[in-house]
């Protein structure tokens, strides 16, 4: 549990279980509390609640009781900014308080935990009166209660929310903000809090220029189950109708991977994700960003590799070329690119694996429902590679969609000699099909291939929150197509031997744990 005086200072507060009985009708969430004899202790740990060194102790000898007037603030918030979470500046061992507009929702999804546990979350993209902005995860009770009020409030755009006693932690250079187990406390648009109200009012009056349409995706999103994102929500297309959508869009494909290219990740700064570069002093491989916020931050910098995988889907009509980064990925590997290179770190290492691992060569030959996004960029500049959005070989989804599709036409050959499976077959060299007259040649990929730096911001793959900053373009030419492989001690103030303290438990469950 925690206790706040009318200072608003913080302490962490427990009571041994054999003492529980005396005092627990008393340790009531927002209940005022005057304490007599307590007792201190260390409080240590790896990951603590509250900064201080010491907590409050119950025993037999201490007396409680309740007060009648309170002075101090209601829940005693002490909020840190966006910026330093982008740039590191909190403490991994301490619980942060935040304060933000949600103006981004993922869907809620299901997974399991390293126990086999069934667990569930969802991720929130947080804005703050700067425009900064960040990323929250929520998970289980903390999930079901955003997921509650975005479907009882679907006229909202944006809304604020309070994460108090959050957790703030850093993996390979990211930073993640989630709720700290079953203690933290989320509030959510309420004016029984009254700095959400003085922020929502500060919000609205910054921002009231942007339409409700800027922030638009918030209710949509998290209505999007997986099945409905595949079978309802999104276009379906064949492969050889994609390369002619002139308006960016998501579709959907249903086809088999028939190729990927061996060089299928790529090394990634451990800040901002981006595409790093490589020069070796002879003794080790340094790497270097070029991005302009770690240029500008003077950061020094990892590197780890991230999947980047090019494969070639077939399906009656054709094939498409895509582009799969480590969210798609992993929702059919289960791994990271890390997981299967194992050691030595590839980071200490002087090239790229160009070897397929198993575990992508048994995606080889294997039927997939795919969600595809096909960006402004793509368009414009006729990059006909795009990335995979979603991927899934769900029974169930694959059954509706051949339902759905089984009764259209294909493909027509009229005045042609050629069948069918001609047209979908590929040569030896894994070159794509195409048609010239009433005759098939075959492009061979690996000479037509041509590198061009662009920015990949347009079309990286939104559910891995990151973007990678190099790919390869196809050209085009008369008659022809190219095939392109892109986170102060304060002292409690006690006067004598009392103290006047708000109990402002965690949760319930919090407070349970403490008592051990």
């Amino acid at each position: 549990m925690i206790l706040l005086d009318q200072e608003d200072n913080r302490i962490t507060a427990s009571c041994l279980s054999r003492f529980l009985g005396l005092l627990q009708n008393f340790f009531v969430e927002q209940n005022v509390l005057c304490i007599q004899k307590p007792i201190l202790g260390e409080n240590t740990g790896n990951w603590r609640f509250i900064d201080h060194p010491l907590k409050v102790c119950f025993n037999s000898d201490s007396v409680l009781s309740i007060a009648d007037k309170w002075s101090g603030t209601e829940h005693g918030f002490s909020f840190v900014d966006f910026e330093r979470i982008t740039k590191h500046k909190v403490s991994k061992v301490v619980s942060i308080d935040i304060i933000g507009e949600v103006v981004w929702s993922s869907a809620k999804s299901h997974f399991k935990t390293t126990t086999n546990q069934d667990s569930k979350k969802i991720t929130v993209k947080l804005q703050d009166l700067s425009g900064m902005k960040i990323f929250v995860t929520l998970f289980d009770q903390y999930c079901d209660q955003m997921c509650q009020y975005i479907t009882e409030h679907v006229e909202m755009t944006h809304f604020p929310v309070i994460l108090q006693f959050g957790k703030f932690s850093v993996y390979k250079g990211r930073y993640s903000v989630s709720n700290a187990y079953d203690g933290s406390l989320l509030f959510i648009n309420t004016d029984d809090v009254k700095e959400i109200a003085s922020f929502r009012d500060s919000f609205t009056t910054i921002f009231e220029g942007q339409t409700s349409a800027s922030f638009s995706s918030i209710s949509k999103s998290m209505h999007y189950s997986l099945e409905s994102g595949f079978l309802t929500i999104t276009d379906f297309c064949n492969t050889a109708e994609v390369d002619s959508v002139t308006e960016a869009k998501d579709l959907i494909v249903m086809g088999t991977i028939k190729f990927i290219d061996p060089k299928w990740y790529y090394m990634a700064c451990n800040w901002c994700m981006m595409k790093v570069e490589k020069s070796d002093n002879g003794a080790e491989v340094i790497y270097s960003c070029t991005s302009e916020e770690c240029i500008k931050e003077k950061r020094v910098i990892d590197a780890f590799p991230r999947f980047k995988i090019m494969l070639k889907v077939q399906d009656q009509t054709g094939t498409v070329d895509l582009i799969m980064f480590e969210g798609g990925a992993k929702q059919v590997i289960k791994k990271t690119a890390t997981d299967i290179l194992g050691s030595p770190p590839p980071s200490k290492t002087a090239a790229i694996v160009e070897v397929l691992p198993q575990e992508l060569q048994e995606l080889i030959d294997r039927k997939f429902a795919i969600k595809i996004n096909v960006k402004t960029f793509s368009i414009t500049n006729r990059y006909r590679t795009y990335t995979i959005a979603k991927i899934t070989d769900n029974p169930v989804i694959m059954r509706s969609l051949d339902n759905k599709h089984n009764s259209e036409q294909v493909l027509s050959l009229e005045g042609s000699d050629t069948t069918v499976k001609d047209c979908m077959a590929f040569s030896e060299n894994n070159g794509t099909p195409e048609s010239v007259g009433n005759a098939l040649k075959v492009i061979d990929s690996e000479k037509d291939y041509e590198g061009v730096k662009r920015n990949l911001s347009d079309i990286y793959d939104v559910d891995d929150l990151s973007i990678t900053n190099s790919a390869k373009s196809r050209s085009t030419s008369s008659g022809k197509c190219s095939t392109s492989c892109s986170e102060g001690e304060e002292q409690l103030q006690v006067a004598g031997t009392v103290l006047i303290i708000e109990f402002q438990g965690s949760s319930k469950a919090e407070a349970r744990k403490s008592v051990m």
